[in-house]
């Protein structure tokens, strides 16, 4: 009975090593530059399923970047002041804890400025429409973020609203408003 638990304990562990080390690495290409390697969970076939994955919406304005590290892969995090929280119904918050207009955020994104991420980087002075998941690592009320589907919960001001920085084939609108968010069916 004990070598069926301990062989149980052992394959499990393997198994688990051979799942993080497939989805999330980092190497380098043939400039020497490195890269994180790895796979979304999930392409999006619409806004609704974003929305459904997502904890809070906010629109908010870059104001600083520092290196750090996540999950031990290069990463920076991104302090954002909070322009406007996008309330509807189907957000899936379940803290009911969200930042107050003027608040500050973090950002995590894998990647910094010697290693390429699994997306396009937030760039300080910038203005975004984010699709943000709490990273749990950090207090509830330390309003610490990841971004929801990596690039998919990415939309950069563009004058007129906000366009898509999603890059992986999710059937997500190219543009938005807020309030065509807000005011969909």
């Amino acid at each position: 009975m004990k070598r069926i638990i301990r062989g149980s304990a052992l394959i499990f562990a393997l198994a688990a090593t051979v799942l993080t080390s497939a989805c999330s690495s980092a190497t380098s290409d043939e400039g020497g530059r490195s890269f994180i390697d790895g796979t979304r969970a999930v392409i999006y076939q619409s806004l609704d399923e974003l929305v459904a994955d997502t904890e809070i919406v906010v629109t908010a304005t870059v104001t600083d970047a520092i290196e750090t590290t996540s999950g031990g892969l290069p990463a920076t995090k991104f302090s954002l002041t909070v322009l406007d929280m996008v309330e509807t119904a189907d957000l899936s918050n379940p803290t009911g804890i969200a930042p107050d207009v003027d608040h500050q955020i973090s950002v995590v994104q894998y990647g910094n400025d010697e290693v390429t991420g699994l997306s396009e980087s937030l760039k300080t002075g910038e203005t975004y429409l984010l699709f943000l998941v709490a990273t749990q690592l950090a207090a509830p009320d330390d309003f610490e973020y990841f971004v929801t589907g990596i690039s998919a919960g990415i939309y950069v001001e563009t004058g007129d609203g906000f366009a898509s920085l999603a890059e992986d084939g999710d059937r997500i609108p190219k543009t938005l408003t807020v309030e065509e968010l807000r005011n969909r069916d």
